[in-house]
């Protein structure tokens, strides 16, 4: 059994030119701070960190192809397999599947579960593989997420 589903990388509303203009004004605030304070460097990496913030969202979401299968889980063309995973939980409310991962550097995998998916068959085909695991998104996604990035 496997499924599959196409849905977007993350939700993105429209960012009016407000938006943008009170993300600069933050960052031109931390950069001359960080400058007064002679930290060249974090300048430059908050300057660089914004400008590749606004090409990423210029850019807008990509389309990401899903599916859930017996190997394991697939976004695109990486395969996660379930060697390489430890557990998973499944938020319905926000739709979303959380992967834990024995990765150092990717422990947590979120991705948008599409409606057309049955969450029963997701839970089926992933209970036979992995622990289910009381998860949450990071506080840092969550920030985020509320700040409209």
């Amino acid at each position: 059994m496997s499924l599959e589903w196409h849905t977007q990388e993350r939700v993105s509303g429209e960012k009016n030119l407000e938006w943008y203009l009170a993300v600069s004004i933050i960052v031109i605030a931390i950069v001359a701070t960080s400058i007064i304070f002679n930290n060249v460097l974090l300048a430059i990496i908050i300057g660089v960190g914004f400008g590749a913030l606004i090409v990423a969202h210029r850019k807008g979401p990509q389309d990401m192809n899903m599916s859930v299968t017996s190997k394991g889980v697939r976004l695109n063309d990486y395969i996660y397999t379930f060697e390489n995973l430890e557990a998973y939980s499944i938020d319905e409310d926000r739709e979303i599947l959380i992967l834990k991962s024995k990765k150092f550097f990717s422990q947590h995998i979120v991705i948008p579960i599409s409606e057309s998916i049955s969450v029963d068959d997701l839970e089926k085909i992933l209970s036979d593989h992995l622990k289910i695991e009381e998860m949450h998104e990071s506080i840092f996604e969550r920030f985020m997420e509320y700040l409209g990035f």
